[in-house]
């Protein structure tokens, strides 16, 4: 599983992630700077071990454990999924409570207004998501979820085996490069008042790379006309509706829309009537 850890996004704590038998183990500590701002060594007498240019101290922030089990049986669960996880930890902690305990998927609080993750957290809740965790698919195996942790240095994080540790600018750049998107196979086409045309699509990587192995509930929407189907389960990552140009005239033009439950319109498909 991968673990992406953020630069400057937080305060400086210390950061222990392990994954067992399905469940995070979290552990937080606090830490501080090996020096200080005119470069003479910092002490610490409750020093655990050095991190990077950081201290590591004994004092427990947090001690949880997560299970990502759960998640499975909350009803925003689907596809192109990024659960956040608020705890009273670092930047706005006095404004988590008791009730922002049960993780929440941020595109279900997002999918009307279409508000990135930031511009949600600092305009509309207020709080600071401690860890994001990013499911592609329903489907998909633990082991291909991912994990975002809003940090201060990814050096104050340690991971046990089975995680692999990588940078990021910020948890937004990860959901918008990792998590899949659906994409049209072509971006228009034309059809005659009355008649049908086929509109195929596929889901993809950020890189438009198709694929293949996973596959999807799609949902599409049209302005103008009617679809076959308004939810297709994709068939090795690909599906297909057919457009009805019904009640339309020649000059109209219909877009259909296609994406995920919570993440809609991920590609747009014009149909010109002609």
């Amino acid at each position: 599983m991968k673990v992406f850890a953020t630069t400057q996004r937080n305060l400086n704590f210390a950061v222990d992630l392990a994954l067992k038998d399905e469940t995070i183990d979290l552990l937080i500590r606090t830490a501080i700077p090996r020096f200080d701002h005119n470069g003479e060594p910092n002490t610490a007498t409750n020093k655990v071990e050095l991190r990077g240019d950081w201290i590591v101290c004994d004092e427990v922030l947090l001690e949880e454990k997560i299970s990502l089990i759960a998640m499975k049986n909350l009803p925003d669960f689907h596809d192109h999924a990024a659960f956040c996880i608020y705890r009273p930890v670092g930047i706005r902690k006095d404004w988590v409570s008791d009730a922002h305990k049960q993780a929440i998927n941020l595109y279900t609080m997002t999918s009307s207004s279409k508000l990135s993750g930031p511009q949600f957290h600092d305009n509309v809740s207020g709080l600071h998501p401690l860890m994001n965790v990013l499911v592609p698919f329903k489907s998909s195996p633990i082991t291909d979820w991912m994990i975002g942790l809003n940090v201060y240095s990814p050096d104050l994080v340690k991971t046990s085996s089975g995680l692999t540790l990588a940078t990021c600018a910020g948890l937004d750049v990860v959901r918008n490069t990792e998590l899949p998107l659906v994409k049209f196979s072509d971006h228009s086409a034309t059809v005659e008042a009355g008649g049908t045309v086929v509109v195929d699509f596929h889901l993809c990587n950020e890189d438009l790379s198709q694929i293949k192995d996973r596959d999807a509930e799609v949902y599409l929407d049209v302005t103008a006309g009617t679809l076959s189907k308004y939810r297709v389960e994709t068939q090795e990552g690909k599906g297909s509706v057919i457009f009805r140009a019904l009640d339309l005239v020649s000059g109209d033009v219909a877009k259909i829309k296609c994406g995920f439950k919570f993440f809609t319109g991920t590609d747009d498909f014009f149909v010109q009537v002609i």
